[in-house]
């Protein structure tokens, strides 16, 4: 009994030691590491704004093959959220971002439920032709009297070194997620106007064709196959349901294939030798916005493939460029073409 007794009275003052070491101790801890990516700020901004490639780098990620990973909310900036459920190394959690500044900042909470909460933060800066990021970790340590007690006094007793223990992961995901950068385009991304939605199909009548690649022959085989289409259309009495578009079958270093087509209320109408009905792409879209010559459409192709390979979309089925405007009376920098990417749901 008195050595079970002694024994009490050690673990108490140990108790007693330990608390008063907690109470001098840092009340916050805080850790970062960083590292310099060869793209520009607008694209690793876009891996960064949302977590559907947050397991493509994550440096947690790999350690359970089973955790359950799931993402709510929208698809990127504020309010985008990410959970994980897995073994003793993933724990469980939540993690949501709360501030979103284009190209320069993303913070998220962090919250590990009984183990307690912190906030994350990337911060971008143009670094040469690259980006230097920082990926911060902060966590405040309270030490309150409470059903807590436990986690809180352990946290804050490992405060000083939590710093280093996750800097240590961050590194190894920064790595990863500079290796997933390396295999994307090059591209500034930054101007691209976006919108994701869905898009219901309509009846039309198109003409398969092909041209150079130069502006002026696929403007010539443009407006030819548009004019014959519309000729079609008032024999007819078709109504117009929306402008005309290119839909793209390929292309190599010569030409261009594509049909064109122009959607109307109905395509019931036999059509002539060259012409064949169709619909429009049914389904989810990225519309990509083009203002300006239709020469610098492929820089903004070239933009919307590496807008797509940032947020994890992957591309299905065949893109669209959408004549909105009207080329004989807009002059050609006001001239609008959307760029219309079918997409996986």
């Amino acid at each position: 009994m008195t050595v079970l007794k002694r024994l009490l009275m050690l673990f108490v003052a140990l108790l007693v030691v330990l608390v008063g070491v907690a109470f001098v101790m840092p009340d916050k801890a805080h850790g970062e590491r960083s590292i310099v990516i060869d793209r520009p700020p607008s694209m690793v901004f876009g891996v960064l704004n949302g977590f559907k490639r947050f397991k493509d780098w994550s440096p947690w990620a790999g350690l359970d093959p089973d955790a359950v990973m799931t993402r709510s909310g929208p698809d990127t900036g504020v309010g985008a959220k990410f959970a994980w459920k897995g073994n003793s190394e993933v724990g469980e959690g939540t993690q949501e971002i709360k501030h979103s500044e284009p190209n320069k900042r993303v913070q998220s909470a962090l919250d590990f439920g009984p183990m307690g909460q912190a906030v994350a933060t990337y911060t971008l800066a143009p670094e040469g032709s690259g980006t230097k990021l920082t990926w911060a970790f902060d966590s405040k340590l309270p030490l309150t009297f409470d059903r807590r007690f436990g986690w809180n006094l352990m946290g804050r007793l490992m405060g000083p070194w939590m710093g280093e223990w996750v800097g240590k992961d961050y590194e190894r995901g920064l790595a990863s997620l500079k290796s997933l950068m390396a295999s994307m385009p090059n591209v500034d991304i930054a101007d691209l106007v976006v919108d994701v939605g869905a898009v219901t199909a309509r009846p039309t009548y198109f003409i398969s064709t092909q041209a150079a690649l130069d502006s002026a022959s696929s403007t010539s085989a443009l407006m030819a196959a548009i004019t014959e289409i519309s000729v079609f259309a008032t024999l007819n009495a078709l109504q117009q349901a929306g402008p005309p578009r290119a839909v793209i079958n390929g292309h190599d270093t010569q030409q261009w294939q594509f049909d064109v087509t122009i959607p109307y209320d109905r395509n019931d109408a036999a059509p002539g030798d060259r012409l064949k009905t169709g619909t429009t792409h049914e389904g989810k879209v990225v519309l990509f916005k083009h203002v300006g010559s239709s020469d610098t459409l492929g820089d903004t192709h070239a933009k919307a493939h590496a807008w797509l390979a940032v947020n994890g979309w992957k591309e299905i089925g065949r893109r669209s460029e959408i004549y909105v405007s009207d080329p004989v009376n807009t002059p050609e920098a006001e001239r609008l073409t959307i760029i219309e990417v079918p997409i996986e749901p």
